[in-house]
């Protein structure tokens, strides 16, 4: 089992240095700057369709841990924007949602090709079809958050109604962090399935790194969120821009830890194809 584990974390260092990893994570971050916000806008949008576009702030802010504080309010900020302007309704509102999914699938695509280098695949797909994948991967991402928002919102009138107000608390808590990990999970799973140009494997080999992606993610950011918030000085070496090197700085090891787990997979993959 020792030896196993050793060849598996052999195998992860070196498909990381060969894939020159932290560069390419580097690329997926400039993409990310370019949808993230974009994508917000479409899950706003999406989510006021069927509930009050501001409770989705309500359900962000309780999201602490996550994020540095500085982060937390910046992105609150344009969230309430973002919430402003999202009445509209009929036509122009799924036009609206239509071109902020479009938008946002920059990242989408990114993530494309920054999976095709860490599975060693070439992108023989053409333009439209990679263009209409990153759509569909955009918009069912957008679709599951919405989903998660929304029964998130609604545990504690459920909870009520049980006459469960006592433990109400708690049971929210485990319910909205077990719900978000899992969807979490499920989200890089199916980016790990059907992003790379290859024959979609089976889950087993897709489910490992999903897991270890979103239990480094969680551990690296409550990490950088303790240190921002205790010995960072961000703003006094950057100045007005301490708030945006935070947020690049997450997007990068976020996306590092991402494209980790597609070389986990595939570390496990050839060990045992092999």
């Amino acid at each position: 089992m020792i030896e196993y584990i050793k060849d598996i974390a052999r195998g992860v260092w070196k498909g990381a240095m060969d894939d020159h990893l932290t560069i390419v994570a580097a690329g997926v971050t400039y993409y990310l700057i370019l949808g993230i916000f974009p994508a917000m806008a479409a899950l706003i949008l999406i989510y006021g369709l069927f509930f009050e576009p501001s409770q989705i702030q309500e359900q962000f802010n309780q999201m602490s841990g996550l994020l540095p504080d500085s982060l937390q309010e910046g992105i609150l900020s344009q969230m309430k924007d973002i919430s402003k302007k999202s009445g509209q309704a009929g036509l122009g509102g799924i036009l609206s949602i239509l071109l902020a999914v479009w938008s946002g699938s920059k990242a989408s695509r990114a993530f494309i090709q920054a999976l095709n280098i860490t599975y060693n695949e070439e992108e023989t797909r053409g333009f439209f079809r990679v263009m209409s994948n990153g759509v569909i991967l955009t918009f069912s991402g957008l679709v599951t958050g919405t989903v998660a928002l929304a029964l998130i919102a609604i545990l504690p009138v459920v909870l009520s109604f049980l006459h469960l107000q006592k433990e109400s608390f708690w049971i929210i808590e485990i319910i909205r962090w077990t719900l978000l990990v899992f969807l979490f999970m499920t989200i890089l799973a199916v980016y790990y399935r059907f992003a790379p140009d290859r024959k979609p494997p089976e889950w087993r080999w897709v489910t490992p790194g999903a897991v270890a992606a979103t239990v480094l993610w969680i551990i690296a950011s409550n990490v950088f969120s303790w240190y921002v918030g205790n010995f960072g000085n961000f703003n006094e070496t950057y100045g007005a821009f301490g708030v945006a090197i935070i947020f690049l700085f997450w997007l990068y090891f976020s996306s590092f830890f991402i494209l980790l787990g597609a070389e986990l997979n595939i570390a496990i993959e050839k060990k045992l194809r092999h």
